[in-house]
């Protein structure tokens, strides 16, 4: 769940990234809500996993979860 949260994220910082992609925002919002989904998913099975609170930090401030966001990076810094 790990990769694929985080291969989804990468996905939209691809799309963001190539002028050219036009994407609509709700496909975009639909594919960071499937990675938020994922990356909870690994935080059940390894509960503290540093790499999948950074990764569902930045998903959530894309996504306008400042607050969410917080206490992601503060479950990182503690695991």
């Amino acid at each position: 769940e790990l990769h694929r949260g985080v291969g989804l994220l990468a996905l939209v910082r691809r799309w963001d990234a190539d002028p050219a992609d036009d994407r609509d925002e709700a496909t975009t919002e639909r594919t960071l809500v499937r990675a938020a989904a994922a990356l909870r998913a690994a935080l059940d099975a390894r509960p503290g996993d540093v790499r999948a609170n950074l990764s569902l930090a930045d998903v959530y401030n894309r996504l306008g979860q400042p607050s969410a966001a917080r206490a992601a990076r503060r479950a990182a810094r503690a695991g």
